[in-house]
């Protein structure tokens, strides 16, 4: 999502499926991690993904995903209902 733009934590609360305080506790790894950076406006913080995060995740993960062990169908499940949803 970030990778599209600038997002507030409200934004991405409404696309991801877990408690806010979760969702903040992500976005702080992500943070401390030099992959995102968070700007605040008001009571909210606008998030926006740096530009050499993609980069700096490509070197870290493995070039073949399956080399993970993840159930990749969940994913491909996942983001065709997000795009089916209005």
């Amino acid at each position: 999502m970030l990778a599209d733009g600038t997002h507030c934590v409200c934004e991405i609360q409404e696309v991801v499926d877990v408690p806010g305080n979760l969702l903040s506790h992500h976005l702080k790894v992500l943070r401390e991690a030099g992959l995102i950076e968070g700007t605040r406006r008001g009571r909210w913080i606008d998030y926006t993904l740096i530009p050499s995060a993609l980069e700096t995740m490509g070197r870290a993960l493995p070039p073949d995903p399956s080399e993970l062990g993840l159930d990749l169908t969940r994913c491909e499940d996942a983001c065709a209902r997000s795009e089916a949803e209005p």
